[in-house]
């Protein structure tokens, strides 16, 4: 069995923590630098803060993903197509 490196397991991670409907700005700004800090591939985050994790990651290789439909997928597609 392969051994991965901290690096490489930190590169398949896409972190969620500032994903829930109390996240504030500061906590999408805290996401952002832990996941830069931390080698992540991605910060997970609504779609009103895509803007602002775009701008908080500029210039880093970590990604950014809106979470449409969340938690559940249960909206219906309009309301999903309007989130996007």
């Amino acid at each position: 069995m392969q051994k991965l490196s901290r690096k490489e397991i930190a590169k398949m991670i896409d972190y969620a923590s500032a994903l829930n409907a109390n996240a504030t700005k500061d906590d999408v700004i805290k996401s952002c630098r832990d996941a830069i800090e931390n080698g992540f591939n991605a910060v997970s985050v609504t779609p009103c803060y895509v803007p602002l994790a775009v701008e908080q990651l500029k210039g880093t290789d970590v990604k950014v993903l809106a979470a449409i439909g969340f938690p559940w997928g249960s909206t219906t597609t309009e309301t999903k197509v309007f989130e996007t």
